[in-house]
C-alpha cells in the first residue's frame, strides 16, 4: 500500500482544498520549476533500533510497515512480540507504544501477520493483516481509528465467508481516500460456492464509511471464475480522486496475449473500487520473465508508477525495474532498469519497495543476496537507488548501512516512506546484534531528508467547495474580458 502525498497541490493528501486554491491561482500565474538533482544520495548510516524491547526480547520481529499523515505523525507496525505498534509525533525521532489497539479483542483472531498501515483524511488510520482464527485457517483482519491511533475499533473480519471456509486468505493490502472509501485486497483459494474455482485468485472488499461496514467479498481478476492459473500477492493504491489500482503476480496468459511464466498485471477502478478493468500486463516488453514483488504508487491523477523484480532465465539474474502509466493503467511504458544485475538472484527473496515525495524524487529499496559483481554475500544488506526526475534515470545502487561490508546479520524486508515534506523513514528487520539487540530479528530504521521545491503553506487555506472553484473561475474570466475591453477602448 502507498498513499498519496500532496506537497505541491498536484494531488490529494488531506483534502482537496489546496488543489482547488492552486487551480484558482493558476488562472492568473504560470510558474515553472525544475530542480532535479542527478547526484542525490543518502549518506550511509548506523541504523537505530525501533522496538524498545530489542535488547531484552528473544522474539523475532519482522515485516515492518510505516505510514504517515504528512504532518509529523508516523505509525509503525510489524509482526512479532512486545510493542508491535508504535507512534511518532516528531518525524521519527522518538517512538511510543500505540495503546488501545488489539487484534485479539473478542477472540475472533488469535494473532495476525504482515500488518499494512494507512493514514489518511482527518486523523484516520487503518491496519489490515491476515490472522489465525478459531477454525485454524487464515482470514483478513481490519482495525481502524478516527483519532490518529488514540482509540481503536474491535477487529473486523473482512472476508465475509471466513467463518465457514477452510481456505487461507492471505497477503492483504489496503488503500483509502478522504471520502471514506477503503478497499482491501488479498489472495485466496476460496471458490465462492463454485463461482471462482479452487485456484488462487485476487479478492477484494470495499467500505464507504471508513471501514465500519464492508461489501461482500468478490473476485477482482475478471477471468477468475474461468481460469485455473494462480494469482499472488496483490498490492493496492489510490490517487484520491476515485481511481484505485491493484497489481499482482500471475501465471495466466491473458487469453494468449502473454506467456504462462510469472508476470505482473494491474487492474484499475475509476469508481472508487466498485468495478474493475480487465488486467493489463506491466511487463509485456520483457521476455523470459520470472517477475515478482510488485509495488505501485500514484504520482498524479490517473498517473502511476510500478516497481518490481524482473528475472531473466538466461543469464540467471534479477533486475529491479519500473514502469509508468499516464492513462490510469490502460497502457504502461516499457520497463526501465533501476539496477541491472541487482544482486537479486534466484536464491534471493522478493522485497522491493519504493515511495515518492510527490516532487519528482523517488527512492527504491531492495534486499540483494549477492553483490553487484555477482559474488554471494555472507549476509544480506539493504540497497537503495534514487530518481529525481520521476523515474527517467536512477542512481547506482548502494548499501544504506555504513557497516554493510563488515556486519554479519541479515537485513531484510525494507520499507521506505516519505511524508511529501522532505522527511523520509526507511525501516527493515535484521538479526544483527546492534547495541546488544541479540541475534533475534529486530526492527531497524533510519531517517533522512530531501528538500522539496513545492511545499504547501504551513497552514492550509480554508475549505473551498468545488462550486466556489467554478464561481471564482467564471469571475476571473469575466474580469479578464472586462480588462481586455477597457484596453481596446483606450
Amino acid at each position: 500500500m502507498k498513499q498519496l502525498n500532496d506537497p505541491a497541490g498536484i494531488f490529494v493528501e488531506k483534502n482537496q482544498t489546496y488543489f482547488r486554491w492552486r487551480f484558482i491561482a493558476a488562472l492568473f500565474v504560470l510558474v515553472g520549476l525544475n530542480c532535479s538533482d542527478s547526484n542525490a544520495q543518502i549518506t550511509p548510516i548506523v541504523p537505530d533500533l525501533m522496538n524498545s524491547d530489542a535488547t531484552v526480547d528473544a522474539t523475532h520481529d519482522t515485516s515492518p510497515e510505516i505510514a504517515t499523515d504528512g504532518d509529523g505523525t508516523w505509525i509503525a507496525a510489524w509482526q512479532g512480540g512486545g510493542d508491535s505498534y508504535l507512534i511518532s509525533t516528531d518525524n521519527g525521532q522518538t517512538w511510543l507504544a500505540l495503546n488501545g489497539i488489539s487484534v485479539t479483542t473478542g477472540g475472533l483472531f488469535q494473532f495476525v501477520l504482515q500488518p499494512r498501515v494507512i493514514m489518511y483524511g482527518n486523523e484516520r488510520v487503518g491496519i489490515v493483516s491476515y490472522g489465525r482464527t478459531d477454525d485454524l485457517d487464515w482470514d483478513i483482519c481490519y482495525v481502524y481509528s478516527a483519532d490518529n491511533g488514540a482509540t481503536w475499533s474491535d477487529p473486523i473480519m473482512i472476508n465475509d465467508y471466513g467463518s465457514t471456509d477452510s481456505s487461507n486468505d492471505i497477503s492483504s493490502d489496503v488503500a483509502a481516500d478522504n471520502n471514506g472509501t477503503v478497499v482491501v485486497t488479498w489472495h485466496s483459494k476460496e471458490d465462492l460456492n463454485g463461482r471462482a474455482g479452487t485456484d488462487i485468485d485476487i479478492f477484494y472488499s470495499r467500505s464507504t464509511d471508513h471501514g465500519a461496514t464492508w461489501s461482500a467479498s468478490a473476485v477482482l481478476n475478471s477471468y477468475g471464475t474461468t481460469d485455473s492459473a494462480w494469482e499472488y500477492d496483490p498490492v493496492i493504491a489510490t490517487d484520491g480522486y476515485g481511481n484505485f489500482m491493484v497489481a499482482w503476480e500471475t501465471a495466466y496468459d491473458l487469453n494468449g496475449t502473454i506467456g504462462t511464466d510469472r508476470d505482473i498485471v494491474a487492474s484499475a477502478s475509476t469508481d472508487y473500487g466498485a468495478t474493475w478493468s480487465d488486467p493489463a500486463p506491466l511487463n509485456a516488453a520483457l521476455e523470459y520473465n520470472a517477475d515478482s514483488s510488485v509495488q505501485i504508487h500514484p504520482y498524479g491523477i490517473g498517473k502511476w508508477m510500478a516497481v518490481w523484480e524482473h528475472g531473466a532465465f538466461s543469464p540467471t539474474r534479477k533486475e529491479v525495474v519500473v514502469a509508468r502509466s499516464e492513462d490510469n493503467g490502460a497502457t504502461w511504458t516499457s520497463p526501465i532498469v533501476v539496477e541491472s544485475n541487482a544482486g537479486l538472484y534466484y536464491n534471493g527473496t522478493d522485497n522491493v519497495h519504493f515511495d515518492t515525495d510527490g516532487d519528482g524524487t523517488w527512492v527504491v529499496v531492495w534486499e540483494p543476496t549477492s553483490d553487484l559483481s555477482g559474488e554471494n554475500f555472507v549476509e544480506k544488506d539493504i540497497y537503495y537507488s534514487i530518481s529525481t526526475d520521476n523515474g527517467d534515470t536512477w542512481t547506482i545502487g548502494a548499501p544504506i548501512d555504513v557497516n554493510a561490508g563488515a556486519d554479519t546479520g541479515d537485513d531484510e524486508n525494507p520499507d521506505v516512506v516519505s511524508d511529501g515534506m522532505g522527511n523520509w523513514i526507511l525501516s527493515w528487520e535484521s538479526d544483527e546484534d546492534l547495541a546488544g539487540a541479540g541475534t533475534d530479528n529486530d526492527i531497524f530504521f533510519t531517517t533522512f531528508t530531501f528538500p522539496v521545491t513545492n511545499s504547501p503553506p504551513e497552514e492550509m487555506p480554508p475549505e473551498l467547495p468545488i462550486e466556489s472553484v467554478v464561481a471564482l473561475g467564471i469571475a476571473a474570466l469575466a474580469l479578464l474580458l472586462l480588462g481586455v475591453r477597457k484596453m481596446n477602448r483606450t
